[in-house]
């Protein structure tokens, strides 16, 4: 079950998450369901929690679960129109158990349709994409109502998980799909048997779409948070890997780790390789552990900070004055404040605010008591280093990291 789309590792390891699993049950299988909203930073296992509960329940008959990553098919909006629909039939027909390529591309999405009823469905989308210029407003619509034809057919109720919903708003840069939102709504408030869970992982914009007084969908959300692991989660993860670890490894990891799953993941991951290297478990191997992953180009760890650091300033203006307060308050000791970045940078608080502004907005700091803060420590403290071309081997020696470890404590605030 779910072969493809679960993988059995990732099965195996999830962990926690009880309550934000009782919440979306609760919500989703209610006599009168509501439409939930999923926030949480990057990595922090929000997909993870979507496929966990998509296994638990997808044997039931009353339902039919269809998750999409919209950050995968929100490129133009012939291509999200036909691949949401591609995504809606795959998971009708196969329960996520097989590659969807044939599923997410015209001529092959129609042999795999095997009932006559949703061929013909299907027709207003097909047709309309086979014109020159298609009507990108009648696509649009057609696609969002095809989660009832499918609730029709099936005599289920739709559940449609839609990942890294921000992304729907690239689609607004094309003509006739500007009001993209505005026509979702529109279909979804006549939707019968359908109801949506979204998630996405840039806060700001999934703030404005589902907070904001002019936005379409205000208030048509319950927001269900989620956030870094407790310690006992953290210490569940923690033993499915070193199952005999002491109290106090334990806390080193969570601490380490932020609470991130994913970061946690890696860390554990990494101990083990030092392990089956002839090493003992100790605090210096976590530490070690720990800076090795973040900061040698080979760890993922270090591969995902520096995708996300470049990603997210690819989507804000100004990179060399962003890039440059990052710097300066991943290297400070002490949380700054707008004046005291101003005076660090030589510049006026004006252009400081607005740029401060621009990184709240994509996710990178936040704001708390008039001093900035990164969301992700693992992140600042890997701009700390890797900014200024400080990188470590896969597996240092406790020698080889003298200065680093001694720093640690210091320069690490998880």
């Amino acid at each position: 079950m779910l072969e493809y789309f679960y993988r059995q590792d990732d099965q195996k390891i999830f962990s926690g998450r009880k309550n934000e699993l009782s919440l979306i049950e609760g919500y989703l299988f209610s006599k009168h369901p509501v439409d939930i909203h999923l926030s949480g930073l990057r990595r922090i296992g929000k997909t993870m929690l979507i496929k966990e509960f998509i296994k638990r329940h997808i044997k039931r008959k009353d339902i039919l679960p269809a998750y999409i990553n919209l950050e995968e098919i929100s490129e133009t909006p012939e291509d999200f129109a036909l691949k949401f629909v591609g995504w809606h039939i795959y998971w009708f027909y196969t329960k996520g158990d097989k590659l969807p390529i044939n599923f997410l591309h015209l001529p092959s999405l129609i042999f795999e349709v095997q009932d006559r009823e949703l061929r013909d469905a299907l027709l207003p989308i097909t047709r309309e994409l086979e014109k020159a210029r298609p009507d990108r407003q009648r696509l649009l619509q057609e696609c969002f109502s095809f989660s009832s034809v499918l609730a029709r057919f099936s005599g289920k109720r739709v559940i449609l998980f839609l990942d890294e919903f921000q992304e729907i708003m690239n689609l607004t840069r094309f003509e006739q799909a500007k009001n993209i939102l505005k026509i979702m709504r529109s279909v979804k408030d006549r939707a019968q048997n359908t109801t949506y869970c979204i998630s996405g992982s840039i806060i700001s914009e999934m703030e404005f779409i589902i907070r904001d007084s002019h936005s379409p969908f205000f208030n048509q959300f319950t927001h269900i948070p989620v956030k870094a692991y407790s310690k006992d989660e953290s210490k569940e993860l923690i033993h499915k890997f070193i199952p005999d670890i002491d109290n106090r490894s334990s806390g080193m990891l969570h601490h380490f780790s932020a609470g991130t799953p994913f970061y946690l993941v890696q860390i554990l991951r990494k101990i083990l390789l030092f392990i089956d290297k002839g090493e003992d478990l100790s605090e210096s191997l976590i530490k070690r552990a720990f800076i090795s992953e973040t900061l040698s180009p080979n760890g993922l760890i270090h591969s995902y900070c520096n995708y996300l650091y470049n990603i997210s300033l690819q989507k804000a203006k100004g990179y060399g004055v962003l890039r440059s307060l990052l710097d300066v308050i991943a290297t400070s000791e002490e949380p700054l404040t707008q004046s005291e970045l101003a005076r660090a940078l030589k510049m006026s608080q004006g252009p400081v605010r607005v740029n401060l502004k621009e990184l709240e907005d994509i996710g990178l700091l936040c704001d708390r008591d008039r001093r900035y803060y990164y969301n992700d420590p693992v992140l600042k403290y890997w701009v700390a280093y890797v900014q200024h071309g400080i990188e470590v081997s896969d597996f240092p020696k406790e020698r080889d990291l003298v200065s680093i470890i001694d720093e640690l404590d210091r320069k690490y605030q998880g």
